[in-house]
């Protein structure tokens, strides 16, 4: 497992999460023993990483189960326990995060109208890539409600002359995007 963590960079979370509060001691197993003891490669787990200098989280918590495999010693049902909860909403924040980063990505963005001559930053788009394929403004507008160009986000700004095309044209986009958004749509 390292040589792949040394090559992504990505974020590195390990699972610690124990499929119940408490073996049934009485009636363990080695089997039953082994099946609960998940917690045990965390330390090998955590020096694995640390001695290369790869940054990890370690997830402890329950498995939260709504049932108790076929098998099991001991009663498995977690899912309403506080660890279970707790590390599930942990669990659920990573992958966010990791749905976030992927997105961003592979995310295309585009650029509509002109901004002031000082600049304006707050407009990122890749302008090169922009103009290495010269599309007119009006096509733009049009990948925004037919996605021609599969864009992801789309910037926006007109300054020019009062009453022109693009000026209406922005115009619609706030009325446009703002029905997106109630649509739950970014």
């Amino acid at each position: 497992m390292l040589p792949v963590h040394q090559i992504c960079k990505a974020p590195v979370v390990v699972l610690n999460l124990q499929p119940t509060a408490q073996i049934n001691y009485p009636q363990t197993t080695t089997g039953e023993w082994l099946a609960h003891c998940g917690a045990c490669p965390v330390p090998e787990i955590a020096n694995a990483f640390n001695r290369p200098g790869i940054a990890f989280r370690v997830v402890n918590g329950l498995l939260g189960l709504d049932y108790t495999p076929v098998g099991s010693l001991t009663n498995e049902v977690t899912n309403q326990r506080w660890e279970a909860k707790r590390a599930w909403r942990k669990n659920t924040e990573w992958i966010r995060a990791a749905s976030v980063v992927r997105t961003l990505r592979s995310s295309r963005f585009g650029f509509l109208g002109n901004t002031y001559s000082s600049g304006m930053l707050d407009l990122y788009s890749d302008f090169t890539l922009l103009q290495a394929k010269p599309v007119c403004m009006w096509k733009f507008s049009r990948c925004a409600t037919w996605n021609e160009y599969d864009l992801d986000a789309l910037c926006y700004y007109y300054h020019g002359a009062p009453e022109s095309e693009y000026e209406r044209l922005q115009a619609g986009f706030i009325v446009g995007h703002s029905l997106l958004t109630a649509r739950g749509i970014p």
